[in-house]
């Protein structure tokens, strides 16, 4: 897989089909537990959704992504998948209890389970010296490894896919912008992914490359020695897939121009130059 940044005007979204197949082996995963845990799909609630989620990372978040009026924009883009967290019902608490499973009350997702004064850090009735470790042990291997299966499923089945971290950190304004949309009161959004045929850019670091057989075997602790590869590589920064899709080649400066890839748009340069905290 690659980190795609934008997508090209004739790009298509996953059909239904595959939507659902992947969505199928990413809940068959094997988790701790299933309370809280949700995905949410802003297309099927309308393709002006999902425009506005891409406003939302676009303008309130560092993710750099290929904006408008980038000709391979990323909101040519037209599926994403939020795995989130949310509030549940007292009486699927109750049931949650049954089962030993860790569980929240709703109060705590009012500014985000990481933020503001029921932050599960601060709570003395969440087991205080050991509530993130216990949030980390029970939810963190449901929304990252799911969200990598998603992608992967969609990846295998022939799409350009991308993954993000960044709406983790901005809940409250995430409850603002789509709360409309969640039935399930305010939540807080931890992974997004997202894919389609056609990718005009991805980004690369050139580390992959630079990864090879010997780097892995034979060792007992195994390093990537990230920054010596880094430091040669002639394959970081943007590159495209050649011809038959078999490889991912460095995009030329002729390519790039073309592309006119501007990663930040003026709402959050604003923002920034304001000294606003921005995920």
């Amino acid at each position: 897989m690659h980190m795609t940044v934008g997508y090209a005007k004739d790009n298509k979204d996953p059909t239904e089909e595959h939507i659902n197949e992947a969505l199928l082996e990413t809940f068959r995963m094997p988790v701790c537990q299933y309370v809280h845990n949700r995905v949410w799909l802003p297309h099927r609630d309308g393709p002006e959704v999902v425009q506005k989620v891409w406003k939302y990372i676009c303008d309130m978040t560092s993710a750099a992504m290929a904006v408008e009026p980038s000709s391979g924009a990323i909101t040519n883009c037209g599926h994403i998948a939020v795995f989130m967290m949310v509030p549940e019902s007292d009486q699927t608490l109750k049931a949650a209890e049954k089962n030993w499973y860790i569980k929240y009350p709703k109060e705590f997702f009012e500014d985000g389970l990481f933020s503001g004064r029921h932050a599960i850090h601060h709570s003395k009735k969440y087991n205080s010296d050991k509530d993130f470790s216990w949030w980390a042990r029970s939810f963190a291997p449901m929304h990252y490894p799911a969200a990598t299966t998603y992608a992967r499923e969609l990846h295998n089945r022939g799409y350009d896919v991308g993954l993000l971290g960044c709406p983790l950190s901005s809940p409250k304004t995430f409850n603002e912008m789509f709360g409309e949309h969640l039935p399930y009161g305010p939540v807080h959004p931890i992974m997004m992914v997202f894919a389609g045929t056609k990718a005009s850019a991805m980004r690369n670091s050139g580390t992959r490359a630079g990864i090879k057989m010997e780097t892995v075997s034979k060792k007992a602790c195994v390093a990537i020695p990230w920054q010596q590869i880094q430091k040669n590589s002639l394959s970081s920064g943007l590159c495209r897939w050649n011809k038959d899709r078999t490889a991912v080649v460095k995009m030329t400066r002729k390519e790039i121009q073309k592309l006119n890839y501007i990663k930040y748009s003026n709402e959050f340069e604003s923002a920034r130059k304001g000294r606003h905290h921005l995920p």
